[in-house]
């Protein structure tokens, strides 16, 4: 259960900041990202480029979709919390980890795109970034447990 309660109060964290970035992104240059000695933050510059969009260059904010992706990942702990049934909660793991790599592949190409391309990084970018591995770490080492000598028990 631990595990899981961990995966919960980390995607409220990045739901948070994929959230804050999504109303920011209205505004990209009043994005704080740190001292910028009055030239625009690298943030900014992120989110001004066409890599801020997804699919790249007209669809809707790389933030919305994190936001509605951490929803997500929250929602199926919180899911996963309420069932005592050990297939089920397998099952919503499964759905979780396949939705956490899909995630943490999308925001390492994107963290790719910030340091090859635009060579800014966005301080806020690399949290969701962390946040994602963090998931990810800790979802995959709850789907290996079974499989290295660990408890059955829903965790």
């Amino acid at each position: 259960m631990v595990l899981n309660r961990v995966v919960f109060i980390l995607s409220i964290f990045g739901l948070v900041v994929a959230a804050y970035m999504w109303s920011m992104h209205s505004h990209p240059l009043d994005i704080p990202c740190g001292e910028t000695h009055g030239a625009p933050s690298p943030c900014a510059g992120v989110a001004l480029s066409k890599y801020s969009r997804f699919p790249v260059g007209d669809g809707p904010p790389v933030a919305m979709w994190g936001t509605f992706g951490y929803l997500a990942l929250a929602a199926l702990s919180f899911l996963r919390t309420g069932t005592d049934d050990l297939k089920r909660s397998r099952q919503i793991l499964g759905v979780s980890l396949a939705l956490a790599v899909g995630a943490l592949g999308f925001s390492l190409w994107l963290t790719y795109i910030e340091v090859n391309i635009l060579r800014q990084i966005c301080k806020w970018c690399m949290t969701s970034q962390g946040i994602i591995a963090g998931i990810f770490l800790l979802l995959l080492t709850d789907w290996l447990r079974p499989l290295v000598g660990g408890t059955t028990k829903k965790s």
